[in-house]
């Protein structure tokens, strides 16, 4: 094999691939980044529909013990009352906090945060769907 040809094979790749290439890239990152986003999102709200259940559950248990609802407590604190069915669960989930509290009438699970609202306004859309058995037991805060 000659010099030349040795040459003409290790060619680079032009201008025009390259930008064919970052292109391709740039639409499929266009398509795939909204889809993982909407997914995470997604994922937060079933974590935070999925605690509230846990609380209610356990919120009941303690009201079937005892005759009443655990008391109120501050942002991000678990009930001491509650501690025997939810030992493992964290009343703060990054930018989201949780709250229990009672009233006379009213008792609840509150959420609130402090970063990403979509995860509250997803909340919002599912919670006023029927299928849900909380009622309006879920308050949810939005702060700044």
């Amino acid at each position: 094999m000659s010099r030349a040809h040795a040459h003409e094979s290790e060619r680079g790749f032009s201008l025009l691939e390259l930008l064919m290439v970052v292109a391709l890239i740039g639409i499929l990152a266009n398509i795939a980044v909204p889809r993982l986003m909407d997914g995470m999102v997604r994922a937060q709200v079933a974590a935070v529909l999925s605690d509230a259940d846990t609380v209610f559950k356990a919120a009941a248990h303690y009201r079937l013990e005892n005759g009443e609802y655990p008391r109120s407590r501050p942002w991000g604190s678990r009930p001491r009352e509650l501690a025997e069915w939810i030992q493992d669960m964290s009343f703060e989930r990054g930018a989201l906090t949780y709250r229990w509290r009672r009233q006379r009438t009213r008792h609840g699970f509150m959420v609130r945060t402090t970063g990403d609202r979509d995860v509250l306004d997803r909340i919002r859309e599912q919670w006023s769907g029927a299928s849900l058995r909380f009622g309006n037991r879920l308050y949810l805060y939005e702060t700044h």
